[in-house]
Formats: structure tokens, C-alpha cells, sequence
């Protein structure tokens, strides 16, 4: 069991912790057996990441396995930590070919180690070639953090989307408006021209929304009214019956309200 105390951690120890289980249920001590489950179990859950493969472990050695395969060590990977797992993605992938959440886990990592330094450096490279010295823009899609008419603040990640966490600042080319809301998917386009890495952001310039986030064709709103809508953002002009006009973030939202009779493509005048 000293082998799963030690720095860095021995995983043999795994082995000769499921055959001490094995050992204390054969001798029908199943309170000893659940002390030792329950403290390698916490171990290996931290070694691997997950208990994927525990219960099979456990199982092999109940059945008669006298000693630890050879490449048994080998057999449980370790949980690489996020420096690590930076290091590997450029190993093992074209830098140009990730994506832009991997971009942001080796940019993010670039001060922890010299070799963390040199795999970011490559992946900056890479950005800059993708965008041809400036010359070429990239398309991100993105949720909207916060907004005004010549930035809007956003997240990039999975992760972070949750989370309403900025990993994205997007300068405007022209000012924006209507702006979109808070929680909207939209798409942006634009020129990644710097980063910071620790919180980790990119810093997007020369940028506009992608055309799948511009405004739709108008038109009059049908029955049924739609009783759900995405946040995507496309605005619309909602003319109500009484003539008066209001900005929706998209067709749909504008058709859902009972009082528009028609949308058209854009922001009001």
C-alpha cells in the first residue's frame, strides 16, 4: 500500500491493493476488504481520472492472478495534467488543425514549462499562417457574454460557455447595433491578433458578425405562433398591429410575440 503514498505514485500498487481485497474476502473480512476498496479506489480514481477499469482489476485478481502482468503498470494510463496534455496535442496533431478550444489549452499552458513555451510559440505560428500574416480572417462561433456597439466579450469553450467565463474579446470594425443579448449564439469574424494567458483570452480585431448571424428575409408571421426559440442572433423589425415597430434578435422571437403581424430583416430604422 506504501506504493500508492509515494512521489510520483508506483501504479503496482494497484495490484497489490486488489490482491489484499481479494485476500480479506477469501477470509471473510469484509469490513478489511471495504477499508482497503474504498482508500485504493480514491487513488486510482486520482491516478487515471475516472474508475474505468477498477471493478475489472479486481475481478482478475479474485480469479486466481498470482502476480502482476508485466506490462501492467503500462496498462492504467495516467491522468495527464492540463501542461501535459497541452504538450501532447501538438506531438501528436498539425497546430494549424486543432481546434479553437486546443488552441486555447496550449496558449493557456505556455509559462508552465520551456517545452510548454516552445508548443505555444508553434501554435501561435500556426494562427498566424492560418490567417495569412492578416491577410485572411477566421469564423468562431461563440455565446455572448456582454455586448456593446464595438466589443462584445465571449466564450469559445464548451467549458466556458457554461460557465459565462470571457475567454474571447471581440473588436468591432464598425459599431454594432442592435447588440446582441446576453446568452446569444452568434458567429463572429475577424483577425486573432494577440492573446493573454493567464486568465487565458484571445483578442479578435478587424471583426463583423458572419453572415449566418446577419438578419433573414421578412416576412408576415404565420399561425401557430412558434412556442420556442433559439438565441441565435439574427434581428428582425417586428411591426406590431397598432403599426409600431420593436428590434427582436431574430424572426422567431419577433413572430412569437402575439402583437407582430410581420418581421422584417434587420434592425428597426
Amino acid at each position: 500500500m506504501a506504493q500508492l503514498e509515494g512521489t510520483p505514485l508506483d501504479p503496482l500498487g494497484f495490484w497489490y491493493a486488489a490482491r489484499s481485497i481479494a485476500l480479506a474476502r477469501a477470509a471473510r473480512n469484509e469490513a478489511a476488504a471495504a477499508d482497503i476498496d474504498r482508500y485504493a479506489r480514491s487513488r486510482y480514481r486520482v491516478y487515471r481520472g475516472s474508475e474505468e477499469g477498477w471493478k475489472e482489476l479486481i475481478a482478475r485478481v479474485a480469479a486466481g492472478e498470482r502476480a502482476p502482468p508485466e506490462s501492467f503498470a503500462k496498462s492504467i494510463p495516467r491522468l495527464l495534467t492540463p501542461p501535459e496534455a497541452a504538450l501532447v496535442l501538438v506531438e501528436e496533431n498539425d497546430p494549424a488543425k486543432l481546434s479553437f478550444a486546443d488552441w486555447a489549452l496550449v496558449l493557456r499552458h505556455r509559462d508552465a514549462t520551456p517545452a510548454n513555451k516552445a508548443a505555444a510559440d508553434k501554435v501561435w505560428q500556426a494562427i498566424a499562417a492560418r490567417q495569412q500574416g492578416g491577410g485572411a480572417r477566421l469564423k468562431i462561433p461563440v455565446k455572448v457574454i456582454s455586448a456593446t456597439p464595438d466589443r462584445i466579450e465571449a466564450a469559445i469553450t464548451d467549458e466556458n460557455k457554461a460557465a459565462n467565463v470571457v475567454d474571447l474579446v471581440v473588436l468591432m470594425a464598425r459599431p454594432l447595433s442592435p447588440l446582441p443579448a446576453v446568452g446569444a449564439a452568434i458567429a463572429v469574424v475577424g483577425t486573432l491578433s494577440d492573446y493573454r494567458a493567464q486568465p487565458f483570452t484571445f483578442l479578435m480585431t478587424r471583426s463583423e458578425l458572419a453572415p449566418e448571424s446577419l438578419p433573414v428575409a421578412g416576412g408576415p408571421c404565420a399561425d401557430p405562433r412558434p412556442q420556442m426559440c433559439t438565441r441565435d442572433y439574427r434581428p428582425a423589425c417586428g411591426v406590431h398591429r397598432d403599426g409600431s415597430r420593436k428590434t427582436y434578435g431574430n424572426a422567431c422571437s419577433a413572430c412569437a410575440d402575439p402583437e407582430v403581424v410581420k418581421q422584417d430583416a434587420g434592425a428597426c430604422p
